[in-house]
């Protein structure tokens, strides 16, 4: 606001708790920034908004195989809290976020500050329902300033791995067209296949292990009119050698 910087709540509050991690975040130059999410608020009996028992029961188990942690912050009811009756190790020496989360706790029909979120086990299910409130989202952004697990994104990243992905397979199909120009379209069509498949697989281990972000959508587009755009091009080459 007329060339000052202002934090978010989220940024100040971690910046409150930990002001040695703020400085990361503050130096960010993005306009805007993704959520890394993390984990939901759960009870002391392990239930989470939006997901019933069964699910829950399936999903602590996946968890407990996995060594994964979707239940990284603990909720406690406002009576529980009047009454005494939590353990004072939960809050101690942590941050502490106070809002609503529906008439009563786990409100199954409060969306008013529900939303959807990518933890969502419901989320192509016909039967779906937001599975995280406003304090939760607050949480894992504050979560991930506190932890350095912001995700690295950005036009230059995008045009960087785009091109280089270019560059390539207009080599390989090129090669392909010369040398085995019989067969091209099958040969084509298949590597076109496992191409997109590693793509997007090599997508999702940057995203997982690296937190780097990269947007596909047009370099999708592009690989899928390749194989083609050399054939035809290759076409006007053997056509301007006869004539």
């Amino acid at each position: 606001v007329e060339n000052e910087t202002y934090l978010t709540f989220d940024a100040k509050i971690a910046g409150i708790y930990n002001p040695n991690t703020i400085d990361s975040y503050s130096n960010r130059t993005n306009r805007d920034e993704y959520i890394y999410y993390s984990g939901y608020f759960e009870d002391s009996q392990g239930f989470r908004k939006g997901v019933n028992q069964t699910d829950n029961v399936f999903l602590n188990s996946f968890i407990k195989k996995s060594n994964k942690s979707l239940s990284r912050f603990r909720v406690l009811d406002w009576e529980a809290v009047l009454n005494g009756d939590f353990n004072s190790s939960d809050i101690k020496g942590k941050i502490v976020i106070i809002g609503a989360m529906g008439r009563y706790l786990y409100d199954p029909f409060y969306t008013e500050d529900s939303f959807y979120s990518p933890l969502n086990p419901n989320l192509f299910s016909s039967f779906k329902s937001p599975d995280m409130y406003v304090l939760d989202i607050h949480a894992n952004i504050i979560s991930i300033i506190l932890n350095n697990e912001m995700i690295s994104h950005g036009q230059v990243i995008n045009f960087l791995f785009g091109l280089l992905i270019m560059i390539g397979s207009v080599v390989f199909y090129n090669s392909v067209y010369v040398k085995y120009h019989n067969k091209y379209q099958l040969i084509a069509k298949l590597s076109l296949i496992l191409q997109l498949n590693l793509l997007i697989a090599l997508c999702l281990i940057l995203f997982h292990y690296f937190k780097l972000k990269i947007d596909i959508n047009y370099l999708l587009l592009y690989l899928l009119l390749l194989p083609d755009t050399i054939e035809i091009l290759g076409s006007f080459r053997v056509y301007k050698k006869l004539s």
